[in-house]
C-alpha cells in the first residue's frame, strides 16, 4: 500500500492568530457596530422629509419634527453577541411604518436598512479584517 505524508505549513501562524481572537473580534465589532446603526440612523432620519402637504401619500413628511429627532440607536454587547438597534420611543412611529389605524403605510425605518445593506456589510466585515489581517 501506498503512503502519503502532509506537512502543515504556516501552523504556527494560524495558531498566533487565533490567540485572543474571541475578545478582538468583539471588541472590533462593537466599534464597526456603532458606525453601522449611525449610518442606519442617518438615512432614517432622511427619509422623513419635506412637508406632509408636498409629500406623495408613501412619503413621511414633517409635520411638528418630533419623530425625525427621536431616531436613536444602541449598540449593546448580549450574550456574547454584539446587537445594534435602532428605534423611536414615540407612539405614532409604528403607525407609519406599518399603516397601522387607518394611516397608510408611510415607512421610514425599513426603506434605510434595505437601502444600506450592502453598506452596514461592509461596515461589520472590516471588524473580520482588523482581527484576522491577512498580511497581504
Amino acid at each position: 500500500m501506498g503512503a502519503f505524508v502532509m506537512k502543515t505549513v504556516g501552523l504556527n501562524r494560524l495558531q498566533n492568530l487565533m490567540k485572543g481572537s474571541k475578545e478582538k473580534l468583539q471588541s472590533h465589532m462593537f466599534k464597526q457596530m456603532k458606525i453601522a446603526v449611525e449610518v442606519i440612523i442617518g438615512e432614517t432620519k432622511r427619509n422623513i422629509r419635506g412637508s406632509r402637504a408636498s409629500n406623495p401619500p408613501e412619503i413621511l413628511g414633517i409635520r411638528t419634527g418630533r419623530l425625525r429627532s427621536s431616531i436613536t440607536g444602541q449598540t449593546k454587547r448580549r450574550r456574547g453577541n454584539v446587537v445594534g438597534t435602532i428605534g423611536t420611543n414615540v407612539d405614532y412611529a409604528a403607525k407609519h411604518e406599518f399603516g397601522l389605524e387607518g394611516l397608510p403605510k408611510r415607512p421610514f425605518i425599513t426603506p434605510a436598512l434595505e437601502k444600506k445593506a450592502d453598506e452596514v456589510q461592509d461596515i461589520l466585515a472590516t471588524a473580520f479584517d482588523k482581527t484576522f489581517p491577512t498580511g497581504r
